[in-house]
């Protein structure tokens, strides 16, 4: 196994509970492009403190997230878990405007 690799796996067993090892870091390596993004250092320290510690929370659409206020030098203004509700919002929006 190459040392890129072997620092990936030491990292986030540095992050996650024991219990999750297997599917967690199974589930990240499926993604070539955020895998890789854990030879940066800096990358999960700013997940763990964008999005925290439970790996449960590392979904793709939040790891996106981070990595595009990142790439675009901005912060969203906003806990990325608060548009977790937003669709719903959207639908009582829209009942208003276009009644059923």
């Amino acid at each position: 196994m190459e040392q890129q690799e072997l620092q990936r796996l030491k990292t986030l067993k540095s992050i996650f509970p024991e219990d999750s090892w297997s599917w967690s870091i199974t589930a990240l390596r499926r993604n070539p492009a955020i895998w890789a993004e854990f030879d940066n250092a800096e990358f999960s320290q700013t997940l763990i403190q964008d999005i925290g510690v439970e790996p449960q929370d590392w979904t793709p659409g939040r790891i996106g997230a981070v990595l595009f206020a990142r790439d675009i030098k901005e912060e969203i203004p906003y806990p990325i878990d608060s548009f977790d509700g937003l669709s719903l919002i959207i639908d009582d929006f829209s009942l208003i405007i276009i009644p059923p």
